[in-house]
């Protein structure tokens, strides 16, 4: 089931300026129009967003993307 993806992550913080996790855009399928990523699945960076390679994985029944790493914006962005 390996498949990755170029995608902007965008860093969301709480009420006490706590991170809770990170969101991307979705570009086809389902009901929802972003994706949500838990923090320990993304390497720390500078700003409020960035772009990544991202994986998508199994894990406890569930479907999920994890950050690879770090790449430039591509031109198509």
């Amino acid at each position: 089931m390996p498949d990755t993806r170029i995608a902007e992550l965008t860093k969301v913080f709480g009420n006490e300026g706590q991170l809770l996790f990170y969101t991307t855009l979705r570009y086809a399928g389902g009901r929802a129009r972003c994706d949500f990523i838990k923090v320990e699945l993304v390497p720390a960076f500078e700003g409020e967003a960035a772009w990544f390679e991202l994986e998508r994985f199994k894990q406890t029944g569930w479907t999920m993307w994890r950050a690879i790493r770090q790449v430039d914006r591509p031109a198509w962005a």
